[in-house]
């Protein structure tokens, strides 16, 4: 299996983000989104984020948030990554990225979204989300056999509704252009607090299973 990078997101308590920081994710996640339950202000997560091992990215993530506000949370230092996880046009996304590398999360129903392509010049990387409501924290798995229509080079991370239920699935894992998935809701104890056992069993199967290929 090929190697899948894993993003924790949706962190906000100092015990939590210390216990799960020693499962060495790959990225860490703040919601910087009022309309989230999980949600934690920037000049919070500078203190919560201050002792995260250096090799964790630290990840904003912000949901149709005022251009310049934006701007002034990419520029912060606080952040490696800006997630957009809203309805971002492309000419945002290209102001960001002149900042800071952003992940641009798409929100999936039944087909993939036609302007991929306009938005992967100022993308590290994308994020397929389950479409839902509300932005994000549906819980819930798209049909992924849509990402068999997925024809770019550009690599991104799989969202929505992963569990360790589904753990043998996401170890037989292998779409095109997929570098990691993106752990939440089905992780938690209540939102924004992380189930850190079941966290350290999907990443330890999920590495383990690499190793082993």
């Amino acid at each position: 299996m090929k190697h899948l990078r894993i993003k924790v997101c949706g962190m906000k308590h100092p015990s939590n983000i210390e216990a799960v920081g020693k499962l060495n994710p790959d990225y860490m996640g703040f919601i910087l989104y009022k309309g989230s339950p999980r949600y934690v202000s920037a000049e919070e997560v500078r203190k919560l984020a201050a002792d995260i091992p250096s090799a964790i990215r630290k990840v904003g993530v912000l949901v149709n948030e005022p251009i310049n506000n934006a701007l002034e949370i990419a520029n912060s230092g606080i952040f490696d990554i800006i997630q957009l996880h809203g309805t971002e046009s492309v000419d945002y996304c290209q102001k960001i990225s002149s900042c800071i590398g952003i992940f641009k999360t798409f929100s999936i129903s039944k087909t993939l979204p036609l302007n991929l392509g306009d938005y992967q010049e100022f993308c590290e990387m994308f994020l397929f989300d389950t479409s839902g409501k509300n932005y994000g924290g549906t819980g819930e798995m798209f049909d992924h056999k849509i990402l068999s229509d997925y024809k770019l080079d550009k690599e991104f991370i799989l969202s929505g509704g992963i569990s360790v239920v589904d753990l043998s699935y996401y170890k037989s894992i292998n779409y095109n252009c997929i570098a990691g998935l993106d752990l939440n809701s089905r992780f938690e104890l209540k939102p924004g607090l992380k189930d850190v056992e079941l966290l350290k069993k999907f990443i330890n199967n999920i590495r383990a299973n690499e190793v082993n290929d």
